[in-house]
């Protein structure tokens, strides 16, 4: 039972390490016409209200991005496991219509 439980500790960790370096995806409380943001070494592919990344995101603090990606397409409704507190600060930088 001991082995299972590492085992399994040892999934949930690299499942969490994929999580964190894979795509990032926000989406936007309203629709942009901006089709590609780069911002805080962070290339952002935008479609009505979703935008979307597949760049090396390895060494980017979300928080940053986040903010980057609002100042440029304005706030955000999601943005990926962002806590609703940290969304919150980062959509204070959103740029307004």
């Amino acid at each position: 039972m001991l082995k299972f439980g590492l085992i399994l500790a040892a999934a949930m960790a690299v499942s969490s390490t994929a999580m964190a370096d894979g795509a990032w995806s926000a989406k936007l409380m309203s629709p942009t016409k901006v089709t590609e943001v780069a911002s805080t070494g962070v290339v952002w592919s935008c479609k009505d209200d979703v935008c979307t990344t597949a760049s090396d995101l390895s060494d980017v603090d979300p928080q940053d991005a986040c903010v980057g990606l609002t100042r440029e397409v304005g706030p955000v409704a999601s943005f990926g496991a962002l806590p609703a507190d940290k969304l919150a600060k980062c959509n204070r930088y959103a740029k307004h219509a």
